[in-house]
């Protein structure tokens, strides 16, 4: 599984390389940076990077911190990178992204994580009920009389 976890993380490397080094995309990958520009690409991808490194590391929350640092070299040496390739130019903006989605992706793989964690323990159903108990998530009428 691990192995598994490791190709992944090293395929979707990959796939950023070639989008960050690339000149010519096919005409779907085009039509998508038309739509969106880089910033969301930029943004989702290393966000997706660290979640990927971070269970390629073991998926523990101390991996975490590592799997955003680790994305986040990634995204600064592809953007020095840039700086070699005809007709590319890197940018401090794009790198800025890089590092929000980084801590970004790391912070949801936590989240789901914690929300998993606590459907296990059937905490989730207990805050919800809870919730419900004390009158939130349905209306309350008030009939006064004046």
């Amino acid at each position: 599984m691990r192995a598994l976890r490791w190709a992944l993380a090293l395929a979707w490397m990959g796939l950023l390389a070639y989008l960050s080094l690339g000149r010519d995309y096919p005409p779907p990958i085009e039509g998508a940076l038309r739509v969106t520009g880089t910033a969301l690409l930029h943004f989702g991808g290393y966000g997706v990077l660290a979640g990927a490194l971070a269970r390629a590391l073991g998926g523990r929350r101390q991996r975490l911190p590592a799997g955003a640092g680790l994305a986040f070299a990634y995204g600064a040496a592809l953007e020095a990178l840039q700086l070699l390739v005809p007709g590319r130019t890197a940018a401090w903006a794009d790198l800025g992204l890089n590092l929000a989605g980084a801590v970004a992706g790391a912070l949801i793989l936590v989240l789901g994580a914690r929300i998993a964690c606590w459907a296990r323990r059937g905490r989730a159903v207990g805050i919800i009920q809870g919730w419900k108990r004390r009158g939130h998530g349905t209306p309350v009428v008030e009939n006064r009389k004046t």
